[in-house]
């Protein structure tokens, strides 16, 4: 007959390897899933693609988990290490934060050399020297249920929420982009060059919160036949819904502007949250429903006019060729997770550089100096005057760049529509400090606007030089939005409207030559897809706040 008490402690064992095991598997998924709730609005990171990271990180961690078993020759010291070994690879950006600020010759490598040696030297410890903590069998199965807690206090809400989420999307959809286009081929067919001011701040901003007057932009832009709106302000927030809102006029009336108007007074962290769970909720996705479907591009395509859309998003590339094809970076799993983990993990020791579209691989530098010649040819003057400009800043090659493609995109045939995406007046805003200078908004932003306000007067004469007519936005998507710099702005005394106002506040500037209809008055922001479709496609959007004007 068995010994009952022999059975009871094999199946106590057991458990108790289950329980160790599980809190093997956890471990590394607590983190994984605090930082995916933290960062799936922004970053539109999925459930899905967590979870096949989540089950690979498990699979390494249990493996860990029974080859430190063996080592070390116990549950508990195999679990402590594990611990020693996931702590720091998820803190490994923070602990470099940190301690770089007191060895100021620390690098990532040496950090992580040093990490790997703390953690191989506690193996060889537990391993040698048995310590009388591990004799605490009861400790032990406690942090390995503390283990487990945490991983379903950070994971059931997600699974929660994803679960409620997919059965609430709706089988009709609510949203629609206009995708067929009245055209009328009598209508003049202009050049057109819009410049997306990423982040850049409008006059009227500029000059109210950090006192320095733009009469002089203002002056220079008149001059070159700009019509300003100085009090320009949108309540986009992010540049992929400010896409929605100026690139896709019957998007943003027949579905955006009633998502964003009863949230418009809030900072941008709750206004995405707002926005992206409804979206969601509606069955649409921020990143990849919006941008592909911009309205301008297809009806500019329908009139038969060539494209050149260049666009870095951060998480994909645009790089549409003048047959709408090009590269159009959609794997969201590489980018955003390896964003995330470069971000947090010690694979920043990449620098996050991952090659992520053919067409922008080739470095800024090497593209210029195999087109040198011509440019001193044909632009020399002002790519002098660019580089000069540009020379004196850590930004030289992504100015230098950007003047690079607006210069290739002269030689495609007209009538040609040019998209150029210019990140340079983004936060952060310390790029013309030495690295390392906090970003401080209120002391940095002006230096950085100052510049890049120099370099856009650039290739606006980059422009000109080659087409006196062409028509040519200056349109930023939103101002001062990053969460931190919210945080900053808080602390230093602004208040939640007027960190609201300096989100929304945008550069907006539009050159309409005389012969194309000119302008009246100046254009919100949100009127001028629609002025520049029905004044050269054809008669297809009705104008919200500039008098219709359908033709010449």
């Amino acid at each position: 007959m068995r010994n009952p008490r022999a059975i009871n402690e094999k199946h106590a064992k057991i458990i108790e390897n289950v329980i160790y095991c599980t809190a093997a598997l956890s471990l590394p998924n607590i983190f994984l899933f605090f930082l995916y709730d933290n960062n799936r609005v922004m970053n539109d990171i999925r459930f899905n693609q967590v979870s096949v990271l989540a089950a690979i990180l498990a699979a390494i961690s249990v493996c860990l988990y029974m080859l430190l078993c063996r080592i070390i020759r116990g549950k508990e010291g195999a679990l402590l290490a594990l611990l020693i070994f996931w702590i720091p690879f998820w803190l490994f950006e923070s602990l470099f934060s940190v301690t770089s600020k007191y060895i100021a010759v620390l690098n990532r490598i040496a950090l992580l050399i040093f990490l790997i040696m703390v953690i191989a030297g506690a193996i060889v410890y537990f391993r040698l020297s048995n310590p009388e903590i591990f004799k605490n069998k009861q400790a032990f199965r406690v942090l390995a249920f503390v283990i487990c807690g945490l991983f379903a206090f950070n994971f059931i809400p997600e699974l929660y929420n994803y679960a409620y989420v997919t059965a609430q999307v709706r089988r009709t959809t609510p949203f629609q982009f206009k995708t067929s286009f009245t055209v009328d081929p009598s209508l003049p067919s202009p050049d057109i060059y819009w410049l997306h001011m990423d982040g850049m701040l409008g006059f009227a901003a500029v000059e109210k919160y950090f006192g320095c007057s733009q009469d002089t932009l203002k002056d220079e832009l008149k001059k070159r036949g700009f019509v300003l709106n100085e009090d320009a302000a949108i309540d986009a927030g992010s540049t992929y819904v400010a896409f929605g809102m100026l690139l896709s006029p019957d998007f943003y009336d027949r579905y955006l502007e009633a998502h964003l108007l009863p949230i418009r007074h809030l900072t941008n962290s709750d206004r995405m949250n707002t926005l992206t769970h409804q979206m969601r909720m509606d069955g649409l996705n921020l990143h990849l429903d919006i941008t592909p479907n911009l309205e301008i591009i297809n009806a500019f395509k329908a009139a038969r006019y060539n494209m050149a859309f260049f666009a870095d998003l951060g998480h994909y590339i645009f790089a549409i060729d003048n047959n709408y094809g090009g590269t159009f970076m959609s794997d969201r799993l590489s980018n955003d997770l390896i964003q995330l983990l470069t971000a947090t993990t010690p694979l920043s020791i990449t620098g996050g550089r991952f090659k992520r579209a053919e067409s922008v691989s080739v470095p800024y530098m090497e593209r210029f100096a195999e087109t040198r010649s011509i440019l001193r040819e044909t632009h020399e003057e002002l790519m002098i005057e660019l580089l000069t400009t540009a020379g004196e800043a850590r930004l030289m090659i992504p100015a230098i760049g950007l003047g690079m493609e607006l210069i290739n995109t002269l030689s495609i045939p007209s009538p040609k529509l040019v998209y150029m995406h210019n990140l340079l007046p983004h936060s952060p805003y310390n790029k013309l400090f030495p690295p390392g200078t906090p970003n401080e908004v209120d002391k940095m932003y002006l230096a950085q606007h100052e510049y890049t306000a120099a370099l856009m007067l650039n290739y606006v004469d980059i422009i000109l030089w080659h087409n006196p007519e062409a028509i040519i936005i200056l349109q930023a998507d939103h101002g001062i939005h990053d969460p931190v710099d919210h945080d900053y702005m808080a602390g230093i005394g602004y208040t939640d409207s007027q960190i609201v106002e300096l989100t929304y506040a945008v550069m907006s500037a539009v050159r309409m030559p005389p012969q194309y209809g000119g302008l009246t008055a100046p254009l919100d922001p949100r009127d001028i897809s629609r002025l520049l479709v029905n004044r050269f496609v054809g008669d297809n959007y009705n104008m919200l706040y500039y008098p219709i004007e359908t033709s010449n």
